[in-house]
C-alpha cells in the first residue's frame, strides 16, 4: 500500500495543522505504523485527540499532509475552515480539541 510505502527511515507520512497564515506556529502529527497497520487490516483510520491552539474565535485553520517529501504539503479537502467556530455553534465548549 502507497501509505505504508511512504514509511521509511528516518521519514514517517504526518499531518500538518495551523491557523491560516500562522505557518511558524504549526503542529506536527506524525501519523505511526500502527495507525496505518489499523487503516490496512481494519479499514479505519483513527488518531489520538488532537489539541492545537488559535489566535481568535473565527479564526480559519488548515491542514496538509506531508508524505514522502518533507516540503511538499498537500492539504486536506475541506480546509482552510473555522473550526472553533464550528465547535460553538454545536453548543459545545470552547475547547481547541477537534477530531480530525
Amino acid at each position: 500500500m502507497y501509505l505504508r510505502d511512504c514509511q521509511s527511515d528516518p521519514h514517517s507520512p504526518f499531518f500538518v495543522i495551523q491557523e491560516q497564515y500562522r505557518a511558524p506556529l504549526a503542529e506536527f502529527v506524525p501519523i505511526s505504523h500502527k495507525v496505518i497497520d489499523d487503516m490496512i487490516r481494519d479499514g479505519r483510520f483513527q488518531l489520538e485527540l488532537i489539541k492545537f491552539r488559535i489566535s481568535r474565535l473565527h479564526a480559519s485553520s488548515e491542514i496538509f499532509i506531508c508524505l514522502k517529501d518533507e516540503n511538499s504539503y498537500i492539504p486536506i479537502s475541506g480546509f482552510p475552515r473555522t473550526l472553533q467556530q464550528e465547535n460553538s455553534q454545536k453548543g459545545t465548549s470552547r475547547d481547541t480539541s477537534y477530531p480530525i
